[in-house]
């Protein structure tokens, strides 16, 4: 039964980051988060979890991760979900990013001629996640509470890094991206 209790998480976390209508990357550092608070060793464990508890808390995350969660106006200001170090790399992979897309920006018709006529990867059977997701990071996901200190600063990406957590309209952060495409255009 502790087995079963132990697992039951894992089988949430893959449900919510297989989803396939809305961007997952965001909920990964989020995931591990929780899986990790899961882990966390009690002294009531049997040998047999204990020693499973320690086997499933090895989590490989990138700078990638780090950026998408930044990205993410429910989870950017959540400090105990990313490191400052991680949060630094994720900022390094977002300026880098936004060079890279700046410097290639397509210029002829030729290079949006090539991208138009590659085949999309089939999606996946569409999973409820709805109730999943609330549920498993309900906590995560409640807004800080408001800051009334003000930064300002020329940059972008640090004006956005350092403003204020946001609620995020039915979870839809390309929604979220679309609406502020005025107040961070570079960001996109």
């Amino acid at each position: 039964m502790q087995t079963i209790a132990l697992l039951t998480p894992f089988d949430t976390a893959m449900k919510v980051l297989s989803a396939n209508k809305a961007p997952t990357l965001p909920l990964v550092l989020p995931t591990r988060y929780k899986l990790r608070r899961h882990l966390t060793s009690l002294d009531s464990d049997t040998d047999v979890v204990a020693g499973l508890k320690q086997q499933l808390s090895h989590f490989i995350v990138s700078p990638l991760h780090a950026a998408a969660t930044l990205l993410d106006p429910r989870l950017k200001g959540k400090d105990d979900l990313i490191s400052q170090e991680m949060k630094n790399k994720g900022i390094e992979v977002l300026v880098q990013t936004r060079l890279e897309n700046h410097i290639t920006e397509p210029s002829s018709p030729a290079i949006n001629q090539s991208t138009e006529t590659e085949e999309q990867p089939a999606k996946r059977a569409h999973l409820d996640l709805s109730s999943n997701t609330a549920d498993f990071f309900d906590d995560l996901f409640a807004p800080p509470p408001v800051s009334s200190s003000s930064f300002s600063t020329s940059d972008e990406l640090q004006t956005y890094i350092t403003s204020n957590s946001e609620a995020v309209g039915d979870g839809d952060l390309l929604q979220y991206w679309k609406k502020q495409q005025v107040s961070f255009p570079s960001t996109l």
